[in-house]
């Protein structure tokens, strides 16, 4: 086994990919600071496609929400299901031997239950949640065994629960570093880009639809726009997607903050990741914010809105109203970008773990 310190991360990998962005950014930075740290990454489901684009070493565990609703696993009681992962998960700490491991918001349970098992240092990645009680009652058990909770928003931006309060510390924003598109590249067409983060959150398929009927409505009167919809690696509605002229489809993208930095219009929900990589960008932005269990898009949506010109919230329902909204953001004219410095929150985080092992 590698002598080098391993610092274990292990993020939920279901509907969104914010999770997985967020810990491979602290993983990317703490490679900086120390080359010789080792990061990897522990994930439900057989593979995933950003992590290998990524080239972050992973290892796979069963995934939780397949094994109650796969035919296969009807023949396992949850009992069952549940000392299998348990027991894949204690294989995977003997193996990799981490000294810290670091979860983001939602941590597999029975992959928490090894690492306490070891009495490993636990360290939570938490983002602001809508409804604290609630989300901090799925943490019991855990939360009195976290070393440190980091909190990925700029310090005052929330009040933290008392309970939590205490082992918090405000990092800042997190995300990977992008790169702005020459204005030339996007002045060359009207494109516009269609996103909802990793895709698999339901009613997806919904905004994709209204999306593309927004574009069809827009190219009646200028057939120069046309539109690159990014469905996301864990999008799978593909029947009930209605396609228009004029729109192209992929299901994934290396990085879409690349694509997002050369379209003239992007149009989007509003997930942590998503919003934080836009606003590094100098791009006119539509955002759809979408309902969540635990994550208000809305609330984000409205804050971002009104901090930044670029930026406007659509809360319609119908594709003539985000169309209309489409046309006139297009049209505005887009101020000249203020040099906005690269958040610093995946840095701060990287240094604080790495305090845990000098």
């Amino acid at each position: 086994m590698n002598a080098d310190p391993v610092v274990l991360f292990q993020p939920q990998n279901h509907v969104g990919l914010g999770h997985i962005n967020r810990l491979s950014a602290i993983a990317f930075a703490l490679r900086r600071i120390d080359p010789g740290i080792v990061t990897p990454f522990v994930v439900e489901g057989a593979a995933h496609v950003l992590l290998d684009v990524l080239g972050l070493a992973y290892v796979p565990l069963a995934a939780s929400h397949q094994m109650n609703v796969t035919e296969g696993w009807a023949a396992f009681s949850k009992t069952q299901r549940s000392a299998l992962q348990l027991e894949v998960a204690r294989a995977i700490l003997r193996g990799l031997r981490p000294r810290v491991v670091v979860f983001d918001c939602f941590p597999n349970i029975e992959f928490a239950s090894a690492v306490l098992e070891q009495k490993l240092p636990v360290v939570l990645c938490l983002r602001e949640v809508k409804d604290w009680p609630n989300f901090l009652k799925r943490l019991t058990g855990l939360l009195d065994h976290v070393t440190q909770i980091l909190i990925p928003h700029e310090a005052g931006s929330f009040e933290l629960p008392e309970m939590i309060r205490e082992k918090s510390l405000f990092v800042g924003e997190v995300t990977r570093p992008v790169a702005s598109a020459s204005q030339a590249a996007r002045n060359a067409g009207r494109r516009i880009v269609i996103n909802a983060g990793g895709g698999g959150y339901p009613g997806t398929v919904e905004f994709y639809n209204l999306a593309i009927q927004a574009v069809a409505e827009l190219r009646r009167a200028d057939a120069r726009i046309d539109a690159h919809l990014i469905a996301g690696p864990l999008f799978n509605d593909w029947t009930r997607l209605k396609l228009a002229d004029g729109v192209t489809v992929t299901p994934f993208a290396a990085s879409t903050a690349d694509i997002f930095a050369a379209a003239s219009l992007v149009v989007c929900q509003a997930g942590y990741n998503t919003v934080a990589e836009l606003r590094q960008l100098n791009v006119k932005t539509v955002l759809a914010p979408g309902q969540r269990v635990w994550d208000d898009q809305f609330s984000r949506a409205r804050k971002t809105a009104s901090e930044c010109s670029r930026f406007r919230a659509f809360e319609g329902t119908s594709h003539i109203e985000l169309a209309e909204m489409m046309r006139s953001t297009l049209d505005s004219s887009l101020s000249p970008q203020v040099e906005r410095r690269m958040p610093q929150g995946a840095q701060r985080a990287a240094e604080y773990l790495r305090t845990l092992f000098r």
